[in-house]
Parts: C-alpha cells; structure tokens; sequence
C-alpha cells in the first residue's frame, strides 16, 4: 500500500512538472510568434496580425460554442487533424517565402500560424484543472512563466523559417506529453452531456457569457496592448525579461500565502498596469523603457491570473472548462486587437505631448472602470462561486405516486403552468434536459427556458436543490 501510494504522489510531481514545461512552452511560443512571424509580414501587411488575433477570437468563439452545443467538435483527434492542417499550412507559406510578397498570403499565414496553437493550450489548461489544489496550479504556472520570461533573454529566432520550425517543434512536443495527461478529461467532454444542458439544470456551476470576468479580461488586455504600443520605443533589452522573472517570483510569493489569491494577483496587475502607463508621458526624461517594462511585467503577471482563474474553473466542472476558456481567451483576443489599433491611430496622429496625454487617459479608465463596476467584484468569488456538478439518479420508485403528488403540490403552491409542473415531475424524478426533450416532443431550447421559469419561481438555484424541495413538500 504505502509503495502504491509513494508511486501515485510521484506520478502526480512528474505530472506537475510536465504540465509546469508546456505551458512555458506555449508562454514562449506566443513571444516568438510576434518576434518571428508577425515582426517578419508586417512590412508586407501591418493588418496581418491583427486579424490573426481576430481569427484566433473567432476560433476560440466557435470552440465555446462547441461545448455548449456541439460537444462531440472538441473530440481530441478532431482538434488534433484541424490543428496539424492549419500548421501544415502556415509552414508552406513560410518555407516558399511568399509572405513576404503577397499581403493576402501574409494575412493568411499569420492567422494559420496562431489559430494552429489553439488545441495545445486547451490541453495545457485541462491539465492544469487536473492538479490537486490551486496552490498547485499556481505554482506550475508560475515556474513556467519564470522559465519563459527568462527563455525569452536568448537571441531571437532571426528568420521566419526558422521560427515556423520551432514552432511545429513546441506544437509536437507539448500535444505528445499532455495526450495521455488530460485525455481522459478532454474525452468525458466532448462525449457528454451538452454544456448549454447541464448549465440550464445547474446555472451555478458554470460563469454566464456575460460575466464580468470576461470584461475584465477584455480591459486589461486592451489596456496592457495599448500601453505597449504607446512605449513601444521602449522596447527592451533583455533586461526587462529578467525583471519579468523577478515580478512573477515575488506575485507568486505574495499570493502563494494569501487564501485569497486570485485577488491579490489582480493588485499586482492593476497597480503595475497604472504604473506603466502614467509613466510614458514622461518620455523625454528617458524612462520608456522602464514603462514598457513595468507593463510588460504586468501582462506577465495577467497570465498567470488568467490560466489561474480558468483551471481552478475547470478543476470545479470539468464541462465549463472549455466555455469558460474559450470566452476568456475570445476576450482577451479581441482585447487586444483593440488596443492595438487604438495605439497606432493614436501614434499615427500624435507627437510625444499628446501621446503622454492619452496615456494618461488610459490610466484614469482602468481605474475609473475597475472602481465603478469591480469595486465587489472578485476572482476568488467567482472561482469558488462554480459548484460542481453532480450526477443524480433517476427515481426507482415503483410507480412515483408520492413524487408526482409532491410536485403536483409544489407546482400548484409556486404558480406553475402545466407544462412547467409536468417538467417539474421529470426534474424531480431526477431526468435530464435531453430526456425531458425527448419524451415530450420539444426543442432543447423550449426545455431550458421552462426548467430556467421553474428554477425562478421554486427559489432554487439546481436540480439538486429542486428535488429536496420537493421531497419536503408535505403531502
């Protein structure tokens, strides 16, 4: 027994380790993708890497919207083929040189080049909700983004050749050590109930579209976009990656010790993101480079309060992983995006005065916006808001007569129509949205607006909490 358990804590640490090097492996291949890629088309189309981002929102849009409808689209060897196609493509253009000439080729290479990366970080998050504890989480992820900040000290890859290689390389290393890892999970996905099912039997358990995480995450990246591109004379030294390693090593010490982790991370981004941006209006006095650093640590440590708050999501309900990833990331894509184009309309009509001025403008948004619609909001909560999903066993009673009487009283006592109180009987007897379709004749959509009206009216927040309500009506 004790050799057993001494095998599984070791399996759990190697495990630990391999999902700690990915995702330093993705960290990093997101740096050279600007380096490499984006730095080599842009004299060709300087439009290119935006739509790459707004491609990568549109793919990442589609794979939430998979989950919630279409689980069986986020099969592994799905991903897998889509994926190694569009990193196929992207190498071609890449090796024939013709993005270099053609801007339609340009564009299309950079969005192959960063939608082809997608399905490796989707099972670097799984893997990451598969460890034990969030104190886990957070320390992988804090040792992979020191080892790519200071990756990152190493010469750049010089050719966009050279840079499609490496590419293909971290592509191939990261899917073949996370397959097995987070395969079991990614498979009870996509081959289980619909997400927009389970959310409509247990709302809380999964973060709404319109959550404010997801405007969170979409304002700091267009702000932390928009201060790079403001700084970008600033652009640094290697440096600033050493610092970057300095400020994850002493966030990760400060929320390493605080139970509310998620909240003190955010103080770091926060305070250095206003840092950064109120000092690029002293651009005279030669501290560029010290704002573009300072923002540069704050992106840093973003991400690791963004792969923090999604896998400890997903290690509460495996099934909101991916829609809570896939908006997220959306988000953040469009994020910055924006913030780019807002940048270079700004630096395109701007001399030095008025670039301090709308720096300082930034600023005074974030923390207007993060005052006025943030001041309650917290990571913590909503983190710890998901519950988790339960499965529940259909009824055995013989007949059901004392279920259906109970319902019947409870539908009648709360104002239920008849249809309601009739999927009332089904909840209660522990049945499921599909089932429930199926036996009544009607669409999944007309399933889950009754079952969201009975939710409202019975004061109950999941199907759990409606069967104990019902099986304490008296009769």
């Amino acid at each position: 027994m004790v050799v057993i358990e001494k095998r599984a804590a070791l399996g759990a640490h190697l495990g630990a380790v391999r999902v700690a090097a990915c995702l330093a492996l993705c960290a990093y291949s997101g740096w050279m993708t600007n380096e490499a890629a984006f730095a080599y088309v842009a004299p060709t189309f300087p439009p290119a890497r935006d739509a790459a981002m707004l491609a990568s929102a549109f793919v990442w849009a589609l794979s939430a919207a998979a989950a919630y409808y279409a689980p069986r689209l986020l099969s592994r060897r799905v991903w897998l083929a889509g994926s190694v196609a569009m990193l196929l493509g992207a190498c071609l253009a890449a090796f024939v040189g013709a993005v270099g000439v053609s801007p339609l080729l340009a564009c299309a290479f950079c969005v192959l080049y960063s939608a082809s990366f997608i399905f490796p970080q989707m099972m670097v998050v799984a893997g990451l909700s598969l460890l034990e504890t969030n104190k886990h989480r957070l320390a992988c992820i804090a040792a992979a983004l020191v080892a790519a900040s200071l990756a990152r000290c190493l010469p750049a890859v010089s050719s966009v050749v050279g840079g499609a290689a490496l590419h293909v390389a971290i592509f191939a290393v990261v899917v073949a050590l996370m397959w097995r890892q987070c395969g079991a999970m990614l498979d009870k996905v996509s081959s289980g109930a619909l997400a927009a099912d389970l959310q409509a039997q247990s709302p809380r358990s999964f973060l709404a579209p319109m959550h404010a995480l997801f405007s969170c995450v979409f304002l700091v990246a267009a702000i932390s976009s928009f201060g790079s591109m403001l700084a970008l004379d600033g652009q640094s030294a290697s440096w600033s990656y050493a610092v970057n390693a300095c400020v994850v090593v002493v966030a990760f010490a400060c929320a390493f010790k605080n139970k509310a982790s998620e909240d003190a991370l955010f103080s770091f981004v926060y305070l250095g993101l206003l840092g950064g941006l109120l000092l690029v209006p002293f651009v005279q006095t030669g501290v560029l480079p010290l704002a573009r650093a300072a923002i540069g640590a704050c992106s840093v440590c973003f991400s690791m309060l963004y792969w923090l708050v999604i896998s400890s999501v997903g290690a509460r309900n495996p099934f909101a992983l991916i829609p809570t990833l896939g908006i997220a990331s959306c988000a953040e894509s469009l994020g910055v995006a924006v913030g780019a184009v807002l940048a270079s309309v700004a630096l395109g009509i701007s001399d030095s005065a008025a670039m301090g001025l709308l720096s300082a403008g930034a600023a005074f948004t974030i923390a207007a916006f993060i005052w006025v619609f943030f001041k309650r909001f917290s990571f913590t909560e909503t983190v710890r808001g998901v519950e988790p999903t339960r499965e529940i066993t259909p009824s055995t009673e013989a007949d059901g007569g004392l279920l259906d009487q109970r319902s019947g009283r409870v539908a009648a006592r709360c104002g239920l129509t008849d249809r309601e109180g009739e999927i009332l009987g089904y909840l209660a007897h522990g049945r499921n949205t599909r089932y429930i379709q199926e036996k009544l004749v009607i669409s999944p959509n007309t399933v889950r607006t009754h079952i969201k009206h009975i939710y409202q009216k019975l004061g109950v927040h999941s199907q759990q909490e409606l069967i104990d309500v019902v099986s304490a009506e008296d009769l």
